[in-house]
């Protein structure tokens, strides 16, 4: 497996998903990573509603985000992001995704191999201390869950994270992406993060990508036929008619 789309931000948008999906069978990818981000972050503007379920209309639309994924029959590793909480509610649905959808895992907490490749990520909200607020991970939580990543015999490793590094538009806990970054030295690292900020940038051994949000229409392309250490192009949607992806930028 050796090119990938990249991809996160849906924000509850159904025309971001109809994107998303012609787009995956327009590129025929080896695999999809998408890092959080399926429901709108408005959702979460009082803060009562992170302790809340899922509404039934939320519960429906991370239904057909699922079935839409497994349809398509492409390997997919998929993060929780902040706003995709209760965890609880992504990990039961999710779960049932997976058993009847053999190309769909969960990455949060949990390690995935195949064909080469070891895939591992964390997702909610990252803090640096332990904390009483819901779908919080410390520090050291996020570094005893990404061990897994560390061991894995494969060639190959991706870390997925819910938001980004400081230096591509990383908000309070943008530090501690930095770190765990650092700590689990991966061949490819996929953050979250504003499509203002998208981009990449290397860190030693790990290829960065911050692809922007699919509700703006933006994703990355990453491919190691190109480059063994990983070329990337930046795609966006055609604003006129939220149909096709062109490429944007190429970088390596």
């Amino acid at each position: 497996m050796k090119r990938f789309l990249v991809c996160g931000g849906l924000h509850g948008s159904d025309t971001a998903l109809m994107a998303l999906r012609r787009l995956t069978m327009e590129c025929r990818p080896d695999g999809l990573f998408f890092v959080g981000g399926i429901l709108a972050p408005e959702r979460l503007q009082e803060p009562a509603r992170a302790k809340e379920s899922w509404t039934d209309e939320e519960h429906l639309f991370v239904q057909r985000f699922f079935e839409m994924l497994g349809e398509l029959d492409v390997f997919t590793a998929v993060l929780p992001g902040p706003f995709d909480t209760p965890l609880e509610d992504f990990l039961r649905l999710g779960m049932d995704m997976e058993s009847e959808y053999p190309n769909l895992r969960l990455a949060h907490a949990n390690l995935i191999a195949l064909d080469g490749l070891a895939v591992c990520g964390i997702g909610g909200c990252l803090v640096e201390e332990s904390s009483p607020e819901p779908d919080t991970y410390s520090h050291l939580r996020a570094d005893y869950f990404l061990r897994s990543l560390d061991l894995a015999e494969q060639p190959r490793k991706i870390l997925l994270l819910p938001s980004a590094p400081l230096s591509l538009g990383g908000d309070a806990d943008g530090p501690l992406i930095d770190c765990l970054i650092h700590s689990h030295s991966a061949d490819l690292c996929v953050v979250a993060g504003a499509t203002e900020h998208r981009g990449i940038q290397r860190a030693a051994r790990t290829l960065i990508v911050n692809p922007g949000c699919l509700a703006d229409g933006s994703a990355a392309w990453v491919s190691w036929r190109r480059h063994p250490g990983g070329h990337v192009d930046l795609l966006q949607l055609a604003p006129a008619d939220h149909a096709r992806f062109q490429v944007q930028g190429a970088k390596s």
